[in-house]
C-alpha cells in the first residue's frame, strides 16, 4: 500500500512539472514542442489516473479483508519444536561421542565418527536379543579401518540396549 502511494505521490509532481511545461510553451508560443509537451502530460495523467485507480482497488480489497487478524502461533509452535529437535539430537549425539571417548585410547573429531558411522552403508539385524549393525569396510584405507574397529569395540563396550536387546556393531567386508 505504501509503495502505491510513493509512487502515486512521484507521478502527481511528474505531472505538475509537465503542465508547468506546457505552460511555458504556451506564453513562449511554442508551436511543435507545445505539441510534444502536451501530448506527453496526457500519457502522464493517463498513467496517474491507472495508479489511482490501483490504490482504490488495494483500498477496496483491504476493507473487503477487514481488520488484520492475529496470526496463529502455531507456525511459532512448529519452528520451535524443529529447532528443539535438533538441538536435542546435536546434544545426544555429544554426549555419545563423549561417552564413547571414554572407553577409547585412540583421539578422533566428530566429523571422523559421522563419516565412519554414520554415512556409510551397512545393514542392521535385529535378533531376539540383539541388534546388530555391520558396517561396511569398503573403499577404507587401513588406518580409518583400524580407526572404525576400535570404534566398534567402544560401542560394543558400552553396552547399549535398546528396547531391551543389546546394541552391538560388527564391521562387514565388502563382497566381492
Amino acid at each position: 500500500m505504501k509503495a502505491i502511494q510513493v509512487k502515486k505521490e512521484k507521478k502527481e509532481e511528474h505531472v505538475r512539472e509537465q503542465e508547468d511545461k506546457v505552460k511555458e510553451s504556451e506564453a513562449k508560443c511554442h508551436g511543435k514542442r507545445l505539441e510534444q509537451r502536451q501530448k506527453s502530460l496526457v500519457i502522464m495523467q493517463d498513467e496517474l489516473k491507472e495508479i489511482k485507480k490501483k490504490e482504490k482497488k488495494t483500498e477496496d480489497r483491504k476493507e473487503e479483508l477487514g481488520e488484520p487478524k492475529e496470526r496463529a502461533d502455531r507456525d511459532f509452535r512448529k519452528q520451535k519444536i524443529m529447532t528443539f529437535r535438533t538441538l536435542l539430537l546435536e546434544n545426544a549425539l555429544m554426549a555419545f561421542f563423549i561417552s564413547l571417548l571414554e572407553n577409547l585410547d585412540i583421539k578422533f573429531g566428530m566429523e571422523t565418527l559421522i563419516s565412519l558411522i554414520f554415512k556409510r552403508s551397512g545393514i542392521c539385524i535385529e535378533t531376539c536379543t540383539d541388534i546388530i549393525y555391520k558396517i561396511s569396510t569398503k573403499d577404507l584405507s587401513v588406518p580409518y579401518r583400524d580407526t572404525l574397529e576400535k570404534i566398534a569395540e567402544g560401542i560394543n563396550a558400552m553396552k547399549i540396549d535398546r528396547k531391551g536387546k543389546t546394541i552391538r556393531v560388527q564391521l562387514r567386508e565388502a563382497p566381492t
